[in-house]
């Protein structure tokens, strides 16, 4: 790298951001750079070698939960097209949140010494442990998903609480007194939701659990035919996700039952599943693209903010406001393929209409809104 920054004339700092392609490089010293390293033949810096050498590889790793769930593979492509474009490598690593499979991938990323780690919330003592290890040693571990509660790292969180609640609110609206809830756990802000709201109505909580197994999409179904089979079989179903929603569709034809004209189904996420089956479901959408951006963005700054602060002996903890999501009223005109309604993030604000972190520490915290998207899987009730 020193030979290729001697021909170009500039610093190996600004060889190695200019090959990684980060921002601050001007096209004309990044074009001397990638000259120079051609005709030297410089394929590029080491980055096991810098690792050994900083205790840190430009290298972000990504956990989620599974790679059958489409969302995660929607989110971890957001996530890889921003650490691209900072010049960051993405090493992806799936395996469930709970029990030993948790802890052994963060341990794959402490041997790794991995700039960031960005993954789903953490369910276990030992993965939490092992990402106060990953801090300790330099890294930025960034949670993201549906758990508001997480001080101990940065979150980007979704307020997927407020949700659950718009889903069970249009489902009442439409008519709908007799709504159930599938999921595989009922610990969760969505099903909070979905609670708080079913009891503000005077309704009759109705959840179907899906047992774990082998195959997850098998379970769902078939939990899905025994909620349909039931003799008191619900009007309406609001799923955990696309993935279940859309199992409680086929479970629906399978049993003859028309969607949405004897049953309405509500999802989760808003997958490009959801969008290509019949009817195409109705689902509440997680921003998936601005979760990811936002994720490496922290990891980027915390990154930069400790290079500064070993360069000036220093550290500035500045924590960025976030704009509060505005809400609009709720419902669907005649003729409309798809109504979107704009679902409040939770916060307090001040007079700058803003809403500020809610940790202390250094640790950021955005929460994100959610958006209902009315679609053809929901109709009044039929009575």
């Amino acid at each position: 790298m020193a030979d290729v920054a001697a021909k170009a004339g500039v610093s190996s700092s600004t060889v190695s951001r200019a090959l990684r392609g980060v921002y601050g490089v001007d096209a004309r010293t990044k074009e001397a750079v990638l000259k120079a390293a051609r005709e030297l033949r410089f394929d590029g810096p080491d980055w096991f070698a810098q690792g050994l050498k900083t205790g840190r590889s430009p290298v972000i790793g990504v956990h989620i939960e599974s790679f059958r769930n489409s969302y995660y593979g929607e989110l971890a492509e957001a996530i890889e097209g921003t650490a691209r474009e900072h010049g960051f490598l993405v090493v992806l690593s799936a395996a469930s949140n709970e029990g030993v499979e948790d802890e052994e991938v963060v341990r794959h990323f402490l041997r790794t010494r991995v700039a960031g780690l960005i993954r789903m919330p953490l369910r276990t003592d030992g993965a939490r442990r092992l990402c106060k290890s990953l801090v300790e040693r330099g890294s930025v571990v960034v949670v993201v998903g549906d758990d508001m509660t997480e001080s101990d790292f940065h979150l980007v969180g979704v307020d997927t609480l407020s949700g659950a609640q718009a889903a069970v609110r249009h489902l009442y609206e439409l008519g709908h007194r007799e709504i159930a809830f599938l999921s595989r756990q009922l610990s969760s802000d969505r099903y909070a939701g979905y609670r708080a709201e079913i009891h503000k109505y005077g309704l009759l909580e109705l959840p179907y659990f899906i047992p774990s197994g082998p195959s997850f999409v098998r379970n769902a179904y078939e939990t899905a035919l025994r909620l349909l089979d039931s003799p008191t079989r619900p009007t309406a179903v609001l799923a955990f996700n696309d993935l279940i929603a859309v199992q409680v569709l086929q479970a629906a034809h399978e049993r003859g039952i028309s969607v949405p004209e004897e049953l309405s189904i509500v999802g989760f996420d808003d997958t490009s599943e959801a969008q290509l089956v019949q009817p195409p479901l109705t689902t509440v959408e997680i921003p998936k693209a601005e979760i990811g951006r936002k994720a490496v963005e922290i990891v980027i700054k915390g990154i930069h903010g400790q290079a500064q602060a070993q360069r000036h002996g220093r550290n500035h903890g500045h924590r960025p406001t976030m704009p509060l999501g505005e809400s609009h009223s709720s419902g669907f005109g005649p003729g409309q393929d798809e109504t979107q309604v704009d679902i409040c993030a939770h916060g307090s604000t001040g007079d700058s209409g803003l809403v500020e972190p809610e940790t202390g520490g250094e640790n950021e915290r955005i929460i994100l809104p959610c958006i209902l998207k009315v679609r053809g899987s929901t109709a009044p009730v039929n009575v």
